[in-house]
């Protein structure tokens, strides 16, 4: 797993040149020791980062359980989930002691990144255009490992305290430990799952805030299937009188069965 950075603009086909300087100039060349500037864009993340734990918590959760399943799922946590808002937190928070850090981390990125060896570039145009020409206004640079031994620090049961009346709970499943490799099936047993059950019983019927269904990951390449559901307080709950309680029975079923469905034959007593 490697995370990347990616930068794109839209531009006219006269204005490439100036469209290439800009971005290289804001990769190679942006200063980070304007304190105060840093320091207001900061609480500005943070504050972006605790409106997405409240309005994205489901994929937070999902991302939090997932985390322990592999390099690729360990490093999208730590970028994207609760991970990373608790580093923008943490950072607001004590701005002054972690400042020093925070500069030499973004000189750094500018220094060793943004450079030719690492940078991989792709131009969608009806001209032809050589992209060596813009690549040469990086510094050469040193290449970057194909991959990187990511390890999460989250636990494999953890909770978090949110500021928000709205709970979110997931649970995660590493899908290679069950012997089986990622394919479309897989993604039909999502929908019927997140359809049948975790909309039809938990959101509609139980007064859950919110549901989800199975997440396999970016581009298929994270085998891990997540079952997990958005829960609120009693407030949540619709109006009206409550159903009885319901019938239930044990049934097995195979995978297969599971994802194209089936029929069996129960005694109820």
């Amino acid at each position: 797993a490697t995370p990347v950075l990616d930068v794109s603009c839209s531009v006219l086909d006269a204005n490439m040149d100036k469209a290439a300087a800009l971005v290289r100039e804001i990769l190679t060349e942006t200063c980070f020791d304007d304190k105060a500037r840093v320091q207001t864009l900061i609480l500005q993340l943070s504050e972006m980062a605790k409106q997405k734990v409240i309005s994205d918590g489901h994929r937070m959760a999902m991302y939090a359980a997932s985390a322990t399943m592999s390099a690729a799922s360990a490093a999208r946590e730590a970028l994207n989930g609760l991970s990373a808002c608790m580093v923008q937190k943490a950072l607001a928070e004590n701005f002054d002691a972690q400042y020093a850090d925070f500069l030499a981390l973004c000189e750094r990125f500018s220094k060793d990144s943004a450079v030719q060896s690492r940078v991989t570039f792709s131009l969608s145009t009806n001209k032809a255009l050589d992209p060596a020409a813009i690549l040469s206004a990086y510094p050469v640079g040193t290449p970057i490992p194909d991959a990187a031994p990511y390890v999460s620090d989250l636990p494999a049961k953890c909770a978090y305290r949110i500021p928000s009346q709205i709970s979110f709970a997931s649970l995660g499943y590493d899908y290679r430990r069950a012997g089986k490799v990622y394919s479309g099936i897989a993604r039909v047993m999502s929908n019927i799952l997140s359809l049948s059950y975790l909309w039809n019983e938990v959101r509609v019927q139980g007064g859950a805030y919110g549901a989800g269904g199975f997440d396999f990951g970016d581009l298929g390449d994270i085998f891990g299937s997540f079952f997990g559901g958005g829960f609120g307080g009693g407030q949540q709950r619709r109006n009206g009188p409550r159903r009885g309680e319901s019938i239930r029975a044990s049934v097995s079923v195979d995978f297969t069965e599971a994802a194209f469905g089936c029929e069996k034959s129960v005694t109820v007593d």
